[in-house]
């Protein structure tokens, strides 16, 4: 998915740096290119919270490590 969405804004890119563009279709790629890079930043994020979630699920998944540290315990599972 994510080579996808930057093949979409290599093939954006190379159409707004067309010397056969109009400007109505220049400003839609550049208002399509700010849309798949604002999805770009939220997918990239959404990816490193699942890779923190994988790494701690197990840990806070542990009853004693839920006695030991509850007030982070219940946090967790909030």
């Amino acid at each position: 998915m994510v080579q996808d969405l930057d093949d979409k804004v290599q093939a954006l890119q190379n159409m707004k740096n067309s010397p056969d563009i109009n400007q109505k279709l220049k400003h839609d790629c550049a208002l399509l290119g700010a849309k798949i890079e604002r999805f770009s930043r939220v997918l990239n994020l959404w990816v490193r919270v699942q890779s923190s979630w994988i790494y701690l699920e197990p840990i806070f998944g542990n009853e004693d490590i839920k006695e030991q540290l509850r007030s982070e315990a219940t946090k967790f599972e909030q």
